[in-house]
């Protein structure tokens, strides 16, 4: 018999790869594009539960943790379609205490999302620091095209600031 945690990790492990599909339909793009993106529009409820159990055990459960991450990058593109820019800050904000609590290597999209939730929220500041580390592991990682991301990120909350 199934664990309650168990089961709880099956469910968020499904709707790990419905967001992955979500996120594959949207890089394909395509006139079909709106009709598959409706899915996402059915299926978010049980995307969000999934999402909130994880982030209430993550620092506890290796597991979580990692799926908050995953959540975090899966859902980015679908988020800034269907979610505020503070629902966004949450979901980015867990998955960069859960990677750091974590992961081996930090996935510096999510400090770019974190810094572009803040920008959309008018909060350059707030943004600024994200971008810096996001550059700082651009240039460890000689990563041009991620440097020249994060510079020109730094440029625009400098700018409104």
């Amino acid at each position: 018999m199934l664990t309650v945690r168990e089961a709880a990790l099956r469910h968020a492990l499904h709707y790990q790869g419905v967001l992955d599909r979500l996120d594959t339909y949207y890089l394909e793009g395509g006139e079909e594009l709106g009709t598959k993106l409706l899915e996402a529009d059915v299926e978010w409820e049980n995307v969000r539960a999934a999402q909130k159990w994880a982030v209430s055990i993550m620092r506890i459960d290796a597991d979580a943790a990692r799926i908050v991450v995953q959540y975090a990058l899966l859902a980015a593109r679908i988020l800034d379609l269907r979610a505020t820019p503070s629902e966004r800050l949450e979901w980015f904000t867990a998955g960069d205490q859960a990677a750091r609590a974590f992961a081996s290597e930090h996935p510096r999209d999510l400090l770019t999302n974190i810094g572009l939730a803040y920008a959309a929220m008018g909060d350059y500041m707030a943004a600024i620091p994200y971008y810096e580390e996001q550059l700082q592991i651009a240039r460890r990682n000689h990563s041009k095209i991620t440097e020249a991301r994060a510079l020109g990120n730094l440029a625009v909350a400098y700018k409104n600031t």
